[in-house]
């Protein structure tokens, strides 16, 4: 076998983890989505129907990522900080897989509050807010000692933040007519 063959198993078999923990993610999703539709339709508000729903896949994907970043570890589990920068990769299959996974983990972070956020739509805002919430999740598992505190783990995470940002501009300039696409490359620069 392959190296990349082996590192695609490795990540389709850690991805399952995570899986397993959204129908909590769907649970608090859903209560949320419902409770909108309940209160609209009580008080005659009118409906943003795509805002709430996108609203509740962030609250299913935090949902998920929480359960997966503390409460699927015990504590004193993974003890340790490291804060050299790429010190996880080319040392094994596992790390490499498990940073890649750190990459993953955080494209619907971007992905959604891009969509989400207008303000989101300029990147200096959703990859710094997803950088912030990255340093905050690993100092928060530092001191709760459910996971290392990886300087890899930000830059992971970060990237992730950046691609799930970038999809959404890739999507409109693949649909916008030929005409506004030279508008649309130049104002991102």
């Amino acid at each position: 076998m392959s190296a990349v063959y082996e590192m695609i198993i490795k990540i389709c078999q850690d991805v399952l983890e995570p899986i397993s923990y959204l129908p909590y993610g769907l649970f608090f999703g859903g209560m949320f989505l419902f409770l909108c539709l309940l209160l609209r339709k009580l008080f005659s508000k009118k409906m943003n129907f795509r805002q709430d729903v996108l609203i509740s896949a962030f609250i299913t994907y935090m949902t998920v990522l929480m359960i997966q970043a503390f409460f699927s570890r015990e504590p004193g589990s993974r003890i340790g900080i490291s804060l050299e920068l790429f010190s996880v990769t080319g040392v094994s299959l596992g790390e490499d897989a498990s940073f890649i996974e750190n990459i993953i983990m955080f494209v619907p972070f971007g992905l959604i509050l891009t969509m989400l956020i207008p303000a989101f739509k300029n990147g200096l805002y959703c990859i710094g807010l997803g950088f912030s919430f990255s340093v905050f999740l690993e100092l928060l598992q530092l001191f709760t000692l459910r996971g290392y505190c990886q300087v890899d783990d930000v830059f992971a995470n970060t990237v992730g933040v950046s691609l799930g940002w970038i999809i959404p501009g890739i999507y409109y300039l693949c649909t916008t007519r030929k005409s506004t696409k030279v508008y649309a490359v130049k104002s991102l620069f």
